[in-house]
């Protein structure tokens, strides 16, 4: 068990770590933002990412069946990731509140996540 949460936690956050790296170069070169229109499509982003974490933390913390919330969670994740594949310069505007009402505060859901398991296992939580 102890391995499958290891690897578990590290796919989820190095998933999440390519994912927001290669965003912003993605926007810029494959997508033709100009630096602006970047700097703007990633602000919003952030601006969303700042309401949303705290309402999908709670959300988490009180749903009842946390697996369920999980995959649910991951299948939307998903979606959002192939999304980024069809989306062009008009849409991207369009697409960065869903950025950071979903896919930016994964790490913080899946990380309340993480420390649940670990405390029901018996496991320190140390980072």
């Amino acid at each position: 068990m102890k391995k499958y949460y290891n690897m578990t936690t590290f796919l989820t956050i190095g998933i999440y770590s390519i994912l927001t790296t290669f965003y912003f170069p993605y926007l810029n070169q494959e997508i033709g933002l100009s630096l602006v229109e970047v700097g703007q499509v990633v602000s919003i982003g952030a601006l969303f990412t700042i309401i949303a974490q705290p309402l999908l933390s709670n959300r988490f913390s009180n749903s009842k069946n946390k697996n369920k919330f999980i995959l649910t969670y991951l299948a939307i994740v998903f979606i959002a990731i192939v999304g980024l594949m069809f989306i062009n310069k008009d849409l991207a505007i369009v697409f960065a509140p869903f950025y950071g009402l979903l896919l930016s505060p994964m790490v913080g859901v899946f990380e309340i996540y993480i420390e649940e398991l670990s405390i029901k296992m018996g496991m320190n939580f140390q980072i």
